[in-house]
């Protein structure tokens, strides 16, 4: 009888750790690769409002007021270090949020706030105080979906 009840115990362990992994494989998401690699991904435009240079926030009167477009993802998703060649990009899991960076002027993806779109280009892990989400995307073409 303790040697059933012993094995029950090891196969309900054994299922909690099975399910316990692919749940945190689930929440990690698709992988992604950071640049040179192009990727694409769809997701909810918002854009946010925060303080840059000179104080990023520390003198707000002379601050810059900058607009960032952000993309909310449906879900989660890794973004994955290459260790052969990419010393700064780290692998990112559970990312939700990011930071698109575009050369198109603010007026062209203001009307797009709110709208589902595809956002098309490279990944980097942030570097600088311009970076308020842990991935950058610089965008090569952002349409709506």
């Amino acid at each position: 009888m303790a040697m059933r009840a012993s094995m029950l115990t090891i196969l309900t362990l054994g299922w909690a750790c099975t399910f316990s992994l692919s749940c945190q494989r689930a929440m990690r998401g698709p992988e992604l690769r950071y640049a040179p690699a192009i990727v694409e991904l769809t997701g909810r435009l918002k854009v946010e409002d925060h303080l840059g240079a000179p104080g990023y926030g520390e003198t707000p009167a002379r601050d810059e007021k900058l607009r960032l477009p952000i993309l909310i993802l449906a879900s989660p998703v890794t973004v994955q270090q290459d260790t052969a060649r990419d010393k700064n990009n780290i692998t990112t899991a559970g990312v939700s949020e990011i930071q698109l960076n575009m050369a198109a002027p603010e007026e062209q993806y203001l009307q797009l706030v709110g709208r589902v779109v595809v956002a098309k280009g490279l990944l980097f892990h942030a570097f600088t105080a311009h970076h308020y989400r842990d991935i950058v995307m610089v965008v090569r073409k952002l349409t709506v979906r």
